[in-house]
């Protein structure tokens, strides 16, 4: 098929860079205006209550607020548009370990609470295994594993992307050899 490009289709998709990107110069409420300008899904009471769970200040600056401050309002950001499927690329890849689980606690929160499809790009492995479904691990681009995560976890979780020739994690279920030419791995019907 063709990639979805018409305003119907991209209003079900929403999206967090690398790097959480706000705008430095806007409020944590001139964020939410523009979200709701720029969304005709949008959800105030969710971002309105997100903010202040997370203890976020409208008043305050984007400029002004920690990393993990500004990874938890791009988050809100991409909830609060009411995507079917929400693709975040290494969204936690520059907070520290507190943040970053953080962060990664409310997305698969979230993720339950709003039925949410979520594709994540990741490095780090610790994230991935905790937190998703199903794991594609690529090497040079090529995938070199695909399959179900199988270590337990407490939450629901998402699926992820991870693109470095790190060690897996211990739930992926196979490893390709590291001189094999990239195969593709599909777990066997019996797998659950």
């Amino acid at each position: 098929g063709r990639p979805g490009s018409t305003p119907a289709q991209l209003v079900k998709v929403g999206f967090v860079a690398q790097g959480t990107p706000v705008y430095a110069g806007l409020t944590v409420a001139e964020h939410l205006r523009l979200g709701a300008r720029l969304n005709p899904r949008w959800d105030h009471g969710l971002a309105r209550e997100r903010i202040a769970r997370l203890g976020l200040l409208p008043a305050h600056r984007a400029g002004r607020l920690s990393g993990g401050q500004r990874a938890q309002l791009a988050l809100t950001l991409g909830l609060a548009k009411r995507p079917d499927l929400l693709i975040l690329d290494e969204p936690a890849a520059f907070l520290d370990p507190l943040a970053r689980h953080e962060f990664m606690q409310h997305l698969t929160e979230a993720a339950a609470e709003h039925r949410l499809s979520v594709v994540l790009s990741s490095h780090l492995v610790s994230d991935v295994e905790r937190a998703c479904d199903y794991l594609v691990v690529l090497v040079d681009s090529r995938v070199q594993i695909a399959g179900r995560n199988t270590s337990p976890s407490p939450t629901p979780r998402c699926c992820p992307t991870l693109s470095a020739s790190r060690p897996l994690p211990a739930c992926c279920p196979r490893r390709a050899p590291p001189s094999s030419p990239a195969p593709m791995w599909r777990p066997s019907s019996t797998s659950t």
